[in-house]
C-alpha cells in the first residue's frame, strides 16, 4: 500500500519548462520551485487574463459530468455558517501525521488548544463571504522536496 502511494507522488525524471530532463540538485530545485509556484499562484497574469473562458469551462464541465443538483434546503444548510461541532469533527478526522500549513500548527496542537483556537478559526472562516475571499497568506502551503535514500540527487 505504501508502495504503490509513493509510485503514485514519485517523479523519475523532472523536466523544465522547455520538456529537458534536469538531474542537477539545483537545477531540480529550480524545476519544482517553478512548478509548486505555478500550481500555488492565485495572481498568475493567466487567470487574471480569461477569468470568464475559466469560469465558463468549469460551468460546462460541471454541466457534462454532474447529474444530480441539490435541493434549495441542502443548499440553505450548507451556506450556514460553520458551527463548532463540525469543525471539531473535521479536525478530530484529520490524520494525526497530516503536514501542517505554513502557520505549522500541527493537528495534534489544535486539539490540545481547541478551546483557545477553535473560537478564532470559527469567526475567521464565517466572516467570509462572496465578495471576501480567503487571503494569499491563508491559502500559502510549504512544499518540501525530500531526498530519497539520503541520495541528494534523488528527489
Amino acid at each position: 500500500m505504501i508502495n504503490k502511494q509513493k509510485s503514485k507522488s514519485y517523479i523519475a525524471q523532472p523536466r523544465d519548462h522547455q520538456g529537458r530532463v534536469q538531474h542537477l540538485p539545483d537545477a531540480i530545485a529550480k524545476v519544482a520551485h517553478s512548478y509548486c509556484e505555478n500550481l500555488y499562484s492565485t495572481k498568475t497574469a493567466r487567470n487574471h487574463a480569461q477569468p470568464n473562458r475559466k469560469t465558463a469551462a468549469i460551468h460546462a464541465y460541471l454541466e457534462t459530468n454532474i447529474h444530480m443538483k441539490i435541493t434549495e434546503d441542502t443548499k440553505r444548510t450548507l451556506e450556514t455558517p460553520l458551527t463548532l461541532e463540525e469543525l471539531t469533527t473535521a479536525v478530530k478526522t484529520t490524520k494525526p501525521g497530516k503536514s501542517p500549513g505554513p502557520d505549522d500548527l500541527t493537528i495534534p496542537y489544535n486539539k490540545q488548544f481547541a478551546d483557545i483556537l477553535y473560537p478564532q478559526v470559527l469567526t475567521a472562516l464565517n466572516s467570509l463571504t462572496d465578495e471576501q475571499k480567503l487571503t494569499t497568506q491563508t491559502l500559502a502551503a510549504n512544499v518540501t522536496l525530500t531526498s530519497k535514500d539520503g541520495n541528494i540527487c534523488s528527489y
